[in-house]
């Protein structure tokens, strides 16, 4: 009984039977520089950034994920782009861009990329006597 409780417990707060939790980690990026049209896009004119965790769907919000804080200076005023956040080893995520339009021109989503889990390495000398 207390084993049962102990995994709906887990998996009420988000661990599953993997142990995944939230780990901090940082993102990077180059900025796009150019539009759909190929025309130009100075880093002045990009007015967003969003990441989103993809392995947990939300139809019909910007990139149809779960949105993730990751807060970045805007405009860039650098090439490259970072931020850290809070997420879930194992899971994937995208990120789209807008630029400073009213309403925003959002892009489409980035490549995806997968946080890493990072469990202990195997036990290597298991015995039985």
């Amino acid at each position: 009984m207390l084993r049962i409780l102990i995994l709906v417990t887990s998996f009420v707060l988000g661990l599953g039977i993997n142990g995944a939790s939230a780990v901090s980690k940082t993102f990077t990026w180059t900025w796009p520089t150019l539009r759909t049209d190929g025309s130009a896009l100075p880093l002045a004119q990009i007015g967003g950034f969003t990441l989103c965790d993809s392995s947990v769907p939300v139809p019909g919000n910007v990139c149809n994920a779960t949105i993730v804080p990751c807060p970045t200076t805007m405009p860039p005023t650098t090439a490259t782009g970072t931020c850290q956040a809070n997420v879930t080893a194992g899971h994937s995520f995208v990120a789209v861009t807008q630029d400073t339009a009213s309403p925003p021109d959002v892009s489409a989503v980035s490549n995806s990329v997968t946080v890493p889990f990072t469990a202990p390495a195997a036990i290597t000398d298991l015995r039985v006597q």
